[in-house]
């Protein structure tokens, strides 16, 4: 996965902490910080779509911890359109 699977909800368009896979590269994972994710944290979860030549797309649910547990916080509804 060459992109992250979420980020952190605050007060700019993509707050800490950022939800990716462990780097492998020795340049990135330098700068690499694990956390833990606690109560009233609030981020993204943005799977995405991706034709190598073509684009993509990726669809942000936004979710809180709450109690041990995740929320979502999206309310939007998705349709399959043929």
């Amino acid at each position: 996965m060459n992109y992250a699977l979420g980020h952190g909800i605050g007060l700019s368009e993509h707050n800490f902490p950022y939800l990716r896979a462990k780097p492998t590269d020795p340049i990135r994972l330098k700068y690499w910080r694990e956390i833990k994710v606690e109560d009233g944290m609030v981020f993204t979860i943005e799977p995405g779509a991706y034709v190598k030549g073509s684009g993509g797309f990726r669809i942000e649910n936004d979710v809180m911890i709450r109690n041990g547990k995740v929320e979502i916080l999206t309310k939007a509804k998705f349709e399959h359109i043929h």
